[in-house]
């Protein structure tokens, strides 16, 4: 048989195919449709955060009870 899966997905999450190795599933019977979304984990909203911002080395972005949280010293530009 087949198996058909649909769902959303983040674009920073792990690829769902990656998650059939390991398992007697042959990747070729499974179908799937994925729609994009941003999840608002915090793992997620970090990375975006940091990728946006680009933070300099001396400057930590950290995710506290739901706040974002810069700490350290950056230069005046």
């Amino acid at each position: 048989g087949q198996f058909y899966i649909a769902g959303l997905r983040d674009p920073l999450a792990a690829d769902p195919q990656s998650l059939l190795s390991g398992t007697q599933v042959d990747p070729a019977r499974v179908h799937s449709q994925w729609q994009f979304y941003q999840s608002l984990e915090p793992e997620f909203v970090l990375k975006r955060l940091t990728e946006s911002l680009t933070p300099p080395k001396s400057v930590r972005l950290s995710i506290v009870n739901d706040r974002i949280i810069a700490e350290g010293e950056a230069p005046d530009t």
